[in-house]
């Protein structure tokens, strides 16, 4: 399990932190089972062996089921046997299977839920408990009837289990101020400790400039901080579909886009020339034939199968989680050659456009809002809108659902910029977008398909370098 020269580290953050009111149990999710003299420890897939001739190892091994307290451990067992059940906490510590109930009047008022190997039980000062107030870094959830707090700084999850202490904490933090002396030391120690509440550390020069959304997209997108069911589902969740692989068409005006010639330059010059900008160099309109040819070789597919739960999937010149492809490309046609100035939905699978509307307002809105983003005066020949057809990829992936959508978005636009240069244009990503003026221009769903970035492709005769 472990090396005996951690041993002494973990005998010394559990005498600690030892207090009767603290109490040390398996994680929800494991098991134990008694044959014998061995107990095993079921955590989902694994299995821990653990042998005992001890009738108080026993007795201690079985009480993980509900909770024991370090001092238990250190009363029951000498030293021989405690150096074994220290090996084993150290490994559901590895595990992150531990959890560590505290006890007020023998109810359990809060349960840490460790989300990493190396967190470790900590206390802060109890000397400290006026003027309390929650950190901006933490957040309160409801999970399935159950009140958490998130503290991504700690990487731990606090499950709330009495209704008034977190009235008294969440809900009305000066009244929590003024009633905290009435409260278990204990309680408020660990929660000082485990990053609850707002410290100095919260402006330091690594925190200071974190959004809390950005800090809870960022950690529950990622494992290791905490703990959500995050990548490929076992199973759908039922009576859901991702929807066909191809989007049903619009209902607008057909064209179908002629063929293109080869592109200008190659990948290695393309990469080489890409640039953000907008409007560089001698500008000139761009064509039918130059935005054919953009959209052709960015996007059209390549092939089609069945992927994970029957599901349709495609190949494309961009990389998509699992094949599922959920986006969708919309052209804001403000000026291009041989084409009808209005908003043109691309479709993939035959290479041609459909008409969705002309300039209507939100359009016009939407192409603004790109110029302005880009700090420009004048608007540019096509705005690219990317949607999702979100349950595309909600259907097979769960927790970074979400995510994958964005990463894809960064793919298609790297694709959709080399190919811009490629056939000479210029092109610039847009890092904002407004997601009601696509809801507006296309009276879709904003949940079921939504818009989730933007991209502008202009015309030149010349590019700046």
């Amino acid at each position: 399990m472990v090396n005996d020269h951690s041993l002494p580290e973990i005998r010394e953050w559990l005498k600690e932190t030892a207090h009767p009111a603290v109490r040390l149990r398996l994680a929800n999710y494991g098991s134990i089972s008694e044959g014998g003299k061995e107990f095993q420890i079921t955590l989902f897939d694994r299995k821990i062996a653990v042998c005992s001739n001890s009738i108080s190892l026993n007795k201690l091994l079985l009480s993980l089921k509900t909770g024991v307290s370090w001092c238990e451990v250190m009363n029951l067992l000498p030293e021989e046997q405690e150096m074994q059940f220290l090996r084993l906490i150290d490994c559901l510590m590895n595990y992150v299977a531990l959890y560590f109930d505290l006890l007020s009047e023998d109810r359990c008022v809060l349960t840490f839920m460790p989300q990493s190997p190396k967190w470790r039980p900590s206390c802060g000062d109890q000397n400290k408990k006026i003027g309390l107030r929650l950190s901006r870094l933490v957040r309160l959830e409801n999970c399935k009837g159950q009140w958490r707090l998130l503290c991504p700084l700690a990487a731990v999850v606090i499950q709330l289990h009495d209704a008034e202490f977190r009235k008294w904490l969440v809900d009305e933090p000066e009244a929590f101020n003024a009633k905290s002396h009435e409260q278990p030391s204990i309680l408020i120690s660990w929660l000082m400790g485990n990053g609850v509440f707002h410290t100095e550390s919260d402006e330091t020069s690594s925190l200071a400039m974190w959004d809390v959304e950005d800090m809870m997209f960022h950690v529950h997108s990622r494992a290791g901080r905490l703990f959500v069911e995050r990548g490929q589902r076992s199973a759908p969740i039922p009576g859901t579909s991702p929807g066909q692989a191809r989007r049903s068409a619009w209902e607008g005006a057909k064209l179908s886009l002629p063929t293109v010639k080869s592109p200008l330059i190659t990948l290695p010059d393309a990469l080489v020339r890409r640039r953000s900008h907008p409007q560089s160099g001698s500008r000139t309109t761009i064509t039918l034939s130059q935005l054919a040819g953009i959209l052709k070789m960015s996007m059209m597919v390549c092939s089609t199968g069945v992927g994970a739960f029957e599901m349709e999937v495609s190949k494309r010149p961009y990389p998509s989680a699992g094949g599922c492809h959920p986006l969708e490309v919309y052209l804001a046609v403000y000026s291009c050659v041989d084409l009808v100035s209005g908003f043109w939905h691309y479709d993939s699978y035959c290479n041609q456009l459909t008409w969705v509307s002309p300039l209507s307002s939100p359009v016009k809105a939407i192409i603004t809002s790109a110029m302005t983003s880009m700090q420009e005066n004048s608007p540019s020949d096509i705005t690219v809108v990317i949607s999702a057809r979100f349950n595309r990829s909600f259907f097979k992936y769960q927790g970074i659902g979400y995510a994958n959508i964005l990463r894809e978005v960064g793919a298609l636009y790297q694709s959709l910029h080399l190919s811009a240069v490629a056939f000479g244009c210029s092109a610039c990503p847009i890092g904002v977008g407004n997601v009601e003026y696509f809801s507006q221009a296309t009276g879709l769903d904003p949940f079921e398909e939504g818009s989730v970035g933007e991209f502008c492709i202009n015309g030149y005769s010349s590019l700046d370098q």
